[in-house]
């Protein structure tokens, strides 16, 4: 059967990772749903075609446990693994806006227009839909949507703040297309099959200020399937 949108009983309170620690924990009832992010350096840590999906494994097994849903991502863009920056993708350092909070945790970023960049991200998102649709049906059940995440922290953004090499700059354009490309390969793998479907939510997708990746969303994805769009902060609570 497949899979239709995000039924209403995934509305409720989520933990967005870490914040309980024991789920047999009756005081931990009230939450319904578990959110888990891996960095693509800790799934590919090894180097190309080594995946580690273990991070998604253990909270899918926590889930099917104790009767929780799942919201799935990888961190991608200053989250990448190094070894691309000795397979051909350029290295990209940034002059950041805010130095203090993203100095540190933020220093490299890949050049993400770079062919073998998107050879091997592309190849990430393949794998990923594989791992997930390859679950059990009772772990499989337990996922209620992958967020599509492009740019730095899955704020759609290419880097927090200018590059220090201009050359390495990406203009909006580039940016609308290079995000579409990635939606399409999601779309392609986690929609476009013929069962296990998985569900999509997509950030900054604001009908004007990113009215490329807004009119693509409204008018691409299946509405049989369905897609989420993640809200700010002043949402959760």
């Amino acid at each position: 059967a497949q899979k239709i949108a995000v039924p209403i009983s995934s509305y409720g309170v989520w933990d967005r990772g870490g914040g309980v620690d024991d789920y047999s924990d009756p005081k931990a009832d009230f939450v319904m749903g578990i959110e888990v992010s891996a960095t693509w350096a800790e799934v590919q840590s090894k180097g190309p075609g080594i995946f580690d999906f273990s991070q998604f494994q253990e909270v899918l097994n926590t889930a099917a446990k104790y009767h929780k849903i799942v919201k799935i991502s990888i961190n991608v863009g200053p989250n990448s693994p190094l070894w691309l920056y000795d397979n051909g993708v350029p290295l990209v350092k940034v002059i950041s806006k805010k130095p203090e909070k993203h100095d540190k945790k933020f220093g490299n970023y890949p050049y993400y227009i770079n062919e073998n960049h998107k050879k091997y991200f592309f190849e990430l998102i393949k794998q990923f839909s594989i791992f997930l649709r390859s679950q059990p049906k009772e772990k499989f059940d337990c996922i209620a949507f992958v967020q599509v995440k492009t740019g730095a922290t899955g704020d759609e953004e290419p880097y927090k703040g200018e590059p220090a090499d201009e050359k390495f700059a990406i203009a909006k354009k580039d940016w609308e297309e290079y995000r579409i490309a990635v939606f399409e390969l999601y779309k392609k793998y986690f929609n476009d099959v013929s069962d296990r479907q998985i569900v999509l939510t997509f950030n900054n997708v604001d009908p004007v200020k990113h009215t490329v990746a807004y009119n693509w969303v409204m008018n691409t994805i299946d509405p049989k399937i369905g897609f989420g769009i993640k809200g700010g902060a002043y949402n959760r609570g």
